[in-house]
């Protein structure tokens, strides 16, 4: 889409991302987790919640190429708890590790002491 932009001269690229923007908030797509819902199920305007970052990182990943500044806002957020540095040290957690340290984590870093809580 911004490659034609730029190709053509235009900026079709801002009207889709204002549509896309409101229908997001419409639809309610972002959990107050902060990660993407799984699932919109038209015909019932029911959405799912997100049982991990599976979704919310893969389409950020279609996403990034037109909406960029959206993306690269969300990551922190998005990651917070399934990717972690403590003491130095880079992991990733399986969901169920990453929905304990979210829910108890209220501040950003999380701790040595969090994460083997977390883990028992």
């Amino acid at each position: 889409m911004r490659y034609n932009d730029v190709r053509d001269k235009t900026t079709v690229v801002d009207e889709v991302l204002e549509r896309y923007t409101t229908a997001l908030s419409k639809k309610v797509m972002i959990s107050n987790t902060e990660l993407f819902k799984d699932w919109l199920v038209l015909k019932q305007d029911h959405t799912l919640a997100a049982r991990s970052c599976g979704f919310t990182a893969w389409a950020g990943a279609f996403m990034n190429t037109w909406n960029s500044d959206f993306v690269k806002s969300g990551f922190q957020a998005h990651s917070k708890g399934f990717i972690t540095i403590v003491d130095g040290r880079i992991e990733l957690h399986h969901p169920m590790i990453a929905g304990v340290l979210r829910a108890n984590q209220a501040e950003e870093t999380i701790t040595s002491e969090a994460l083997r809580t977390a883990k028992e």
